[in-house]
C-alpha cells in the first residue's frame, strides 16, 4: 500500500555491512602478507642455492 508522505525503509544494515567489509579487508591483508612472506622465503632459498653452486 502506498501512502503519501511515508518514508521508504532500506534493507541495508550499515553497521553490519561495514563490519563485514573490515573483516574481508583484514583477511585480504593477512593473505597478502602470507604471499609476501612466501615470496621472500623463495628468494632467500634461491640465493642460498646459488651460493652452494659456486
Amino acid at each position: 500500500m502506498l501512502r503519501s508522505g511515508g518514508l521508504e525503509s532500506s534493507n541495508v544494515q550499515p553497521i553490519a555491512e561495514t563490519t563485514q567489509m573490515v573483516e574481508i579487508l583484514r583477511a585480504y591483508q593477512a593473505s597478502q602478507k602470507m604471499v609476501d612472506s612466501l615470496s621472500e622465503m623463495r628468494r632467500q632459498a634461491i640465493g642460498r642455492l646459488g651460493r652452494l653452486g659456486n
